[in-house]
Formats: structure tokens, C-alpha cells, sequence
């Protein structure tokens, strides 16, 4: 590997890791309860259940994965802070993938500088900086997608067939993390093997296939069913209607959004992007399928079609490299100046599209919140309760107005404590016996009852009561949101 990518990929890399620890906010209460969570259970036998999980509307393979660094990197920090950082670390090194990805694309038709060009566009692009190191399924998914558009051979290419069937096992594992994306992956298998459908589709299907049938082994060892929570997931969520109990949007939300957030720069990456599918059909036209299943679906997040904001920005930085390989050819000299501009270009977009990713622009999936920006979305939950991990005397937290879907959940807390939800301040005497602690964004009081602030971080506070804790017998979180079907 080049050593000039190898510091691309750094660079990629140190941003989504920086972004991670020097702003470790939770914008999605599912980057903790759907994945991390379930991990934290996993490995330390305690933690929060949510519906998805008593009713195995999810597969285990993502929170496996993640218990699986938390186990190798719970040494690194106290508490709950080296498992959270490890964490981190691994899905800021996977989220540089779309850079090694576009790279290893553009480098098939260009020289070294403009597939380093590709490069630099994906691993400074905001959106892909942001949501990198956010524990999300259809995130890791989408940058495992632009690795298995990458590995596979290009058009003619005489590559063994190996080759194809690593692709079609990450395209495979690519479906197995978020089933959505299963119509748009078919797509592209069947453009990436039309040169040679005999030869190439086999093994393309056979890696997908493989891929796709572990998970629904995996099902089947932790639910009792083959693709259990492929089927459950579903049924509840579109068929019985759940997910729109969490909003619906228009059919043109996504495109109104891409529009809103680059709008400085909207019309630039359309036309690359419209170029680059010319040469590059597979990625274009998986994005285009991404997006058009999940508009089809009544609820929506921005963060769903994260896989498609991946392959855009991946053509469209290809088509700028490829753009730059013409011009280094017809005008030499021109083609030198021109690299460091296109890569500031890139950078200055960027930034410009960085503070537009917000409620304000976006208006999908968070109707209200205390700040504007994802990038300042709800910051002081992590180091809160990452700082009551580090407490040896915690044996109770009540949340005040918080709920436990606004908290960090045991795998921040990380204490096998019971934990209180309150709704108002006129609650706190029946729990204070057996809370010690208490969390809640009140910050404008330096008492609660008995609780005396200790610290705030961005508006969340802890407060702290003297003595021990109480039993409360007879309590248990998990049996109560059962009971609210939560």
C-alpha cells in the first residue's frame, strides 16, 4: 500500500476518532440501545432490554462484534471509558474504508495523485466523518459496502474468482447488518458479473449467500429460528405498523435533505456523480436503489441512507479524480496546480455542508432537541455517566426527565445498579432510599431534595446524596418497559 494512501487513510482515521472522543455525544438513542447495549449484556451480563431484543427483531452479529472489542479494550481506560474508546477506535478505523475504497476504484483508471484525490474527498467528507464512529448498523454497513464495491474486479479485468466471492461475502455481510440494503446489494451483483454472468455471478452469490446464511445460523443459536429476526424485524416494524409510531415523511424527504445540507455544493457533486455513473454503473446504481427503497418506507432518519450518501460521495470523488487524470494529460503543468485545488475544493465543501447537517436542514427523525446541530446533539450524556462508571460508591440512579432512552444506558453507567425513571421532581422522595446518584438536566439548582450537584457537562448534571442505598424490592427496569411495550 502506498505510503502517501497510508496517510490519507490516518488522516481519515484521526478525524473520525477525534470527532469521537473530543465530541462524544449520543444524537441516536439506537447507537447505544440497539447495539452497544446488547454488547454490554453480552459480555458483562447486565444491561437495558429494549422490545427489539425481547422480541428478536434483531441479529446478534453487530453487538457480537462490538462485545468483542469491549473485551479486548475494556484495560485501556476505567469504568466504562477504555471499552467506549476501543469501540470507538474500530468503527473509526472501518468508516475509513469509503477512502480505501475510492482509491483502490480511481487507481484502476488514474494516476497515483488523482486516486489519492478519491481518497481524500471520502475521508474528509463531513457526513462521513460524523457518522463513522456512531455504533449504527446501517453505518457499518454502508462503509462495508463501498469495501465490497471496491474488491470486486472491474469490467474485463482478469482477476481470479476469489476475488468475487470475498466481494459478494462483505455484500453479503453488508445485507446481514441491515436486510434494507438487500435489494440494492442484487443490483449490484448483477451489474458487477453482467460482463460474464456465467463465470462471475457464481461466485459473487456463493460469498453473499454464505455470508447471509451464517447470520441466519447465528439467529437460529440465539433466538431458536432460522432468520428470526429477518422476518420479525419486518413484520412488526412495516407490516404491523410500528415504526411509524416514531414519525413518517414525505417520499421526498431524503432528496430534500441532500439538497438543504449541500446546497452550496449540491449541484457540483449531482453532476460528478451523474459523470462518474457513467464509467461506474455498480455504486451509482446501489445508491440509487438505497434510496429509492428507503423512501418507499413511511419512517425515516437521515442516518438510514447513510450507505447512499457513502456511494455518492465515492462516485462523485472518483469522477473528480478521473476528471483531474484528463487534465494532468492534456495540460501537464495544469495538472499538477490542480491536485492541491481540487483537494481544498473538497475540503471547503465539506465544511460548508458540516454546519448545515442539522435539525434545521435535515428535520428527519428528531422532532425537538436542545441543540440545532448533530454535531452538538445531547454531548454531556457519555461523559456524565462514563464519569459515574469511575465511582465505586454507585448504587442507584435516578434519572429526572431524562428517561432511559435519553441516558447512556449500562453501557455507560457501567454498574449493576437499578436505574429510576422520574417524571418530575415530586418523584424523587420515593426513590431517593434507594438512589444515591441522580442525573438530570436541570442544572439551574444546586440541590434536589436531598441530591447536591456535583458536576454539569453541557447542561447534564450529577447530583450526589450522602449514605448508601436501599433494596428496592421487587423493581426491575426491564419488567416495566416490557409492561409499556418499550
Amino acid at each position: 500500500m502506498p505510503l502517501a494512501l497510508l496517510g490519507v487513510l490516518a488522516l481519515a482515521l484521526a478525524l473520525r476518532a477525534g470527532l469521537a472522543f473530543a465530541l462524544p455525544n449520543v444524537v441516536f438513542p439506537d447507537e447505544i440501545f440497539q447495539t452497544l447495549e446488547p454488547a454490554h449484556r453480552l459480555l458483562f451480563g447486565y444491561g437495558v432490554v429494549s422490545w427489539e431484543w425481547r422480541t428478536g427483531a434483531r441479529n446478534w452479529l453487530f453487538p457480537g462484534f462490538l462485545a468483542g472489542v469491549m473485551r479486548l479494550s475494556a484495560g485501556l481506560g476505567p469504568g466504562s471509558s477504555g471499552y467506549l474508546a476501543g469501540a470507538a477506535l474500530a468503527l473509526s478505523a472501518i468508516g475509513a474504508l469509503p477512502a480505501w475504497a475510492a482509491w483502490r476504484i480511481a487507481r484502476r483508471s488514474t494516476g497515483a495523485g488523482p486516486a489519492l484525490l478519491a481518497a481524500f474527498a471520502c475521508a474528509v467528507w463531513c457526513e462521513l466523518v460524523f457518522f463513522s464512529p456512531k455504533a449504527l448498523n446501517e453505518v457499518i454497513a454502508g462503509n462495508l459496502l463501498a469495501a465490497a464495491v471496491a474488491l470486486a474486479p472491474a469490467p474485463g479485468e482478469a482477476a481470479p474468482r476469489r476475488r468475487h466471492f470475498l466481494s459478494g461475502l462483505v455484500f453479503g455481510l453488508v445485507v446481514a447488518l441491515r436486510p434494507h440494503l438487500g435489494p440494492a446489494v442484487l443490483v449490484g451483483i448483477a451489474l458487477l458479473s453482467r460482463s460474464d454472468p456465467r463465470r462471475l455471478a457464481a461466485p459473487l452469490l456463493l460469498g453473499a449467500g454464505s455470508a447471509f446464511a451464517l447470520s441466519g445460523l447465528l439467529d437460529a443459536l440465539t433466538w431458536g429460528v432460522p432468520f428470526h429476526s429477518y422476518v420479525r424485524n419486518p413484520t412488526v416494524n412495516l407490516l404491523l405498523g410500528r415504526a411509524q409510531r416514531y414519525g413518517t415523511e414525505d417520499w421526498y424527504a431524503y432528496l430534500k435533505a441532500f439538497l438543504r445540507v449541500w446546497m452550496f455544493s449540491f449541484g457540483a457533486i449531482l453532476a460528478l456523480f451523474a459523470w462518474g455513473a457513467r464509467r461506474h454503473p455498480a455504486p451509482a446504481w446501489i445508491a440509487g436503489v438505497v434510496l429509492l427503497v428507503h423512501s418507499a418506507i413511511a419512517h425515516k432518519e437521515y442516518r438510514f441512507v447513510y450507505p447512499a450518501i457513502v456511494l455518492i460521495v465515492l462516485v462523485a470523488a472518483v469522477a473528480s479524480a478521473e476528471l483531474l487524470e484528463a487534465l494532468r494529460r492534456r495540460r501537464p503543468a495544469w495538472g499538477k496546480r490542480a491536485l492541491p485545488l481540487a483537494a481544498l475544493a473538497w475540503t471547503l465543501a465539506s465544511l460548508a455542508a458540516a454546519p448545515r447537517l442539522s435539525i434545521r436542514y435535515v428535520a428527519i427523525g428528531h422532532p425537538s432537541a436542545e441543540s440545532d446541530l448533530y454535531w452538538r446533539l445531547y454531548p454531556g450524556v457519555k461523559p456524565s455517566f462514563t464519569a459515574l462508571s469511575q465511582r465505586d460508591d454507585v448504587c442507584g440512579v435516578a434519572l429526572l426527565d431524562l428517561g432511559w432512552a435519553g441516558s447512556g444506558g449500562y453501557t455507560c453507567l457501567h454498574h449493576d445498579v437499578p436505574l429510576f425513571e422520574l417524571r418530575g421532581q415530586g418523584e424523587i422522595p420515593a426513590v431517593q432510599p434507594h438512589a444515591n446518584y441522580l442525573v438530570s438536566r436541570r442544572g439551574d439548582t444546586a440541590r434536589l431534595a436531598d441530591y447536591v450537584r456535583e458536576r454539569c457537562w453541557s447542561g447534564l448534571c450529577v447530583y450526589r446524596r450522602p449514605g448508601a442505598c436501599e433494596p428496592a424490592p421487587g423493581y426491575d427496569l426491564n419488567a416495566r418497559l416490557a409492561e409499556r411495550d418499550e
